[in-house]
């Protein structure tokens, strides 16, 4: 798998949303994975720099439900879909045009998506949470 290092958090959506606006008109998914705050400060990037819209958004704090593993962010056709990236039976299979995996996230994430395109990612500059 690639590695890519982005220098902040707007060059990641930047590209990101490139891509997911280049699908037009077959809407193909682009995938962002990550933890909790990390994805946060992701979502919050997209919403407030892009057209996209929230569509259907699962993500919580480790400490109002207990859920601690990663979260998988969803752009496709102008809309933002998060949910947990693992469920009881383990991690979910992904799929688009591209998944950015943080390299924070767990091996089993990309076991699991083996043979799906997929580009791990860090940032330069973390920024402040």
């Amino acid at each position: 798998m690639k590695k890519h290092i982005f220098p902040n958090v707007d060059h990641l959506i930047s590209e990101v949303i490139s891509l997911a606006d280049s699908s037009f008109p077959y809407f193909q998914e682009v995938n962002i994975v990550a933890e909790y705050e990390r994805l946060c400060s992701i979502l919050n990037a997209i919403v407030k720099n892009s057209d996209y819209q929230l569509c259907n958004i699962k993500l919580s704090d480790s400490h109002v439900d207990g859920y601690r593993d990663e979260y998988i962010l969803s752009l496709s056709d102008k809309k933002i879909w998060c949910q947990e990236a693992k469920n009881d039976k383990g991690y979910l299979w992904v799929d688009g045009i591209i998944t950015y995996v943080h390299s924070d996230c767990s091996s089993a994430f990309v076991i699991k998506n083996k043979g799906q395109p997929m580009i791990e990612f860090e940032f330069s500059q973390e920024e402040e949470r």
